[in-house]
């Protein structure tokens, strides 16, 4: 009986009907219904099937032998290697759109003032394709070790990366390495982490005593306010009234933190670093709709492409994070609207999009 009842006000508020809109399908008294919701009676049996049919739900979810979707959560698991199997193009679209290659020059240079050789190491490095971004950058004979959960993904950078400088390892051996490395970076792995605060463990006990442990993280709110298709209306305050409540959801059931970037000092001086300091990543993506805009539009449509998630069962997903069906819908309703903004001809697409990423950096301290 509790369950029904539960169950009844749950769906109901899902399709965003009030007791009178349910009584009048029903051919009853809102009365009726508040009675149900109370606990104070029970439906006739023989109105089961027709609350089932309202809800498009069966009989046995609606008594609760068997689990409504919304009480579903498939965890897609981020940070697995199953996972990364499936993201090896999208991993090489986000990975070029990261840096403006000035500023990473000035960071390592001026910021770090890195002079004499080091040997970095790059938690969930991927295909390790920042070792080719960051190492003209460091001095002579420094090395990048890269440690990554995907076998597709390290077979990708051994097969690209054939230089006696990068190696590329299974994550795994991470595991079994300390007090090696003067610099550990991850890039977009703690947002991703189930529990982050491990993942910073993990990079300092990686890093050298006095080695730097650098995190280059998304705020995803500031990212979701930085994209502008066109002249369009702004729709980024719409938007993130859904995107809140499946980043809540998803912090919930999964740890997945929609705000690990702007916590990491915090996160830092927590684990015991020193000499933190924090930047914003200059990069800003502007398409004008001329040449030199088509790849980088390229690059962005895989970026925001659905990853483990089919189109048909978008609803679904949107509604276990918490959505109601209206909003669910609507967010459906822009997302298309931006995929089919984006998919156009190059020369008819203007955009500016900021990723929000944040990069932040602390020491390990020294013996």
């Amino acid at each position: 009986m509790k369950t029904l009842k539960t169950n009844l006000v749950k769906l109901r508020k899902k399709y965003d009907m009030t007791q009178r809109d349910l009584a009048d399908k029903l051919g009853l008294t809102y009365q009726t219904i508040s009675k149900w919701e109370n606990g104070n009676s029970l439906p006739d049996i023989s109105l089961l099937p027709s609350l089932a049919d309202i809800f498009h739900v069966s009989t046995d979810q609606l008594l609760g032998i068997s689990p409504l979707a919304e009480d579903r959560y498939h965890d897609r698991n981020k940070d697995s290697s199953d996972y990364r199997d499936k993201i090896l193009s999208q991993f090489e679209a986000t990975r070029r759109l990261y840096w403006n290659e000035d500023y990473l020059e000035f960071i390592v240079k001026k910021v770090w003032k890195i002079d004499s050789p080091v040997h970095i190491a790059e938690i969930a490095s991927g295909n390790g394709l920042f070792s080719k971004q960051i190492l003209k950058y460091l001095p002579e004979g420094s090395t990048y070790t890269g440690f990554e959960k995907s076998q597709l993904l390290l077979e990708d950078g051994i097969k690209r990366l054939r230089n006696k400088n990068i190696t590329l390892l299974s994550f795994e051996e991470a595991y079994d390495i300390r007090d090696k490395y003067d610099i550990v970076i991850c890039q977009s792995y703690l947002r991703n982490h189930a529990s982050p605060d491990k993942g910073v463990e993990l990079m300092i006990k990686l890093a050298k005593p006095g080695g730097l442990i650098v995190a280059h993280e998304y705020n995803k709110p500031f990212e979701n306010f930085g994209l502008l298709l066109g002249h369009e209306d702004d729709n980024s305050f719409e938007k993130s009234t859904f995107l809140h409540k499946l980043w809540l959801k998803e912090l919930e059931k999964e740890g997945r933190d929609y705000r690990v970037g702007l916590k990491l000092p915090l996160m830092f001086k927590q684990a015991g670093l020193r000499n933190i300091g924090s930047r914003m990543n200059d990069h800003i993506d502007i398409l004008l709709g001329d040449d030199a805009s088509k790849n980088k539009l390229e690059l962005l449509n895989e970026y925001y492409r659905l990853t483990s998630i089919s189109e048909e069962n978008f609803l679904d997903f949107l509604i276990e994070r918490g959505l109601s069906r209206y909003e669910a819908l609507r967010y459906i309703e822009l997302y298309n609207h931006r995929k089919e903004f984006m998919n156009q001809a190059s020369e008819h697409v203007e955009m500016v999009h900021i990723s929000g990423l944040i990069l932040t950096w602390g020491k390990k301290e020294s013996l």
